[in-house]
């Protein structure tokens, strides 16, 4: 993957994946926020290096897409009801703490 095939809409798609808010984001690839707002907004373009670290992380998410959403969502229920860790009742989302799904049996 060149620079150009890093878009605006596909570094924020990234980012978004990631579930990362643009400054976790720029932390994550070690630049500043500054320059995550420039690229998700067209004003520059990220390096040859940075792309080549976005490609390993879009690697990553494409490898891992299965589990990402679960994950995201048993620590969003997590967050979002202050509890310490997922209950039984949490269960008929087919969701585990963990985040990985499993087959509920009816």
């Amino acid at each position: 993957m060149n620079t150009s095939d890093w878009t605006c809409d596909k570094i924020r798609v990234l980012r978004l994946r990631l579930g990362c808010n643009q400054a976790e984001f720029a932390r994550r690839l070690g630049c500043n926020l500054d320059m995550i707002r420039e690229w998700e907004n067209e004003i520059s373009f990220p390096t040859v290096e940075v792309c080549s670290q976005m490609a390993g992380l879009w690697e990553q998410v494409e490898n891992a897409s299965e589990q990402l959403p679960k994950r995201a969502l048993a620590e969003a229920l997590i967050r979002t009801r202050q509890l310490a860790q997922m209950s039984s009742m949490d269960s008929d989302l087919g969701v585990t703490a963990d985040g990985f799904s499993f087959d509920r049996k009816n």
